[in-house]
């Protein structure tokens, strides 16, 4: 069975002064979720994502009920994929990603099983 990680740009919604949060028994999300776009992160199912996302290495972040992820040190995390045995373009691939979230600390995982 793959995984799908899929990458979003996190930001907190920032509702009037006056908004009630809950109304109706509803409750409005907190959290606004951007896909990446596929030119920044391709999502499909690749050697390595499912022991990338087992690896350990991600804390975790609940944004509206939906648990997400991202390293807790980008150094151990690019020293993991190095030592995996996968296909140098998927290895590339796991090191833009890395990249790109350390510079962007609003970038997170989800992990579709």
């Amino acid at each position: 069975m793959g995984v799908h990680i899929i990458a979003y740009r996190v930001s907190k919604i920032d509702y009037p002064a006056d908004h009630k949060m809950e109304q109706y028994g509803l409750r409005d999300p907190e959290y606004r979720f951007a896909k990446l776009p596929d030119s920044e992160w391709d999502p499909l199912r690749l050697a390595g994502d499912r022991a990338f996302c087992a690896s350990g290495l991600f804390v975790s972040q609940e944004f509206d009920g939906d648990y997400h992820y991202r390293p807790e040190d980008f150094s151990k995390a690019r020293e993991w994929v190095s030592n995996q045995d996968l296909p140098a373009g998927n290895k590339d691939r796991l090191y833009r990603f890395l990249d790109l979230m350390e510079t962007d600390e609003s970038i997170w995982m989800y992990f579709s099983w």
